[in-house]
């Protein structure tokens, strides 16, 4: 996963500058098309949607603005890189069972 948003990054940095709205297009179907990982593909649609306002769905409406303060939070977080892997957690809430099982 972290390879493509790399790749991305790579792309935005070197080349967006100077790419046609078409071209950009064509890379970054070409960066989607080349993954099948429903995390990133989720996290992608979400940034893309966020940014031209494709409606959040009818749960969006449900919620406080607290609630929508801290999912927004949480996709920055996201979005600056501030995040840990699944196998991250897992591994240290192990190693926290173990200390107290001792």
């Amino acid at each position: 996963m972290f390879s493509h948003f790399l790749f991305l990054k790579y792309i935005c940095i070197t080349k967006l500058a100077h790419m046609s709205s078409a071209e950009i297009k064509i890379q970054l179907y070409r960066l989607i098309d080349s993954t099948n990982d429903k995390t990133l593909l989720q996290k992608i649609y979400n940034s893309i949607a966020k940014k031209i306002g494709v409606e959040k769905g009818d749960w969006w409406d449900t919620i406080t603005d607290n609630e929508k303060a801290i999912i927004e939070e949480g996709d920055e977080q996201i979005e600056a890189g501030n995040v840990v892997s699944n196998a991250q957690v897992a591994l240290q809430s192990k190693k926290l069972i173990n200390k107290y099982r001792k």
